[in-house]
């Protein structure tokens, strides 16, 4: 069961994060240096939150809709 589980956050993630830089560039979500607190030479994708909380919450919901009893 767990290898199923583990396949499909595979298939889920992958495209995401091969497509991630034409993700970011239509969502629009970055981060430019301002000088002052920031020092990094281009404009840094906000986008990786974003995937880090998508996995949480697809976690969660295939703890509770299979009954894994992950957590």
């Amino acid at each position: 069961m767990y290898d199923k589980i583990i396949i499909l956050f595979v298939l889920i993630n992958v495209p995401i994060i091969f497509f991630f830089k034409k993700i970011t560039e239509m969502i629009n979500i970055y981060d430019s240096a301002d000088n002052v607190r920031k020092f990094h030479k281009k404009s840094v994708a906000l986008f990786g939150g974003f995937l880090i909380f998508y996995n949480f919450i697809l976690f969660i919901f295939f703890d509770c809709v299979f009954n894994l009893n992950f957590i």
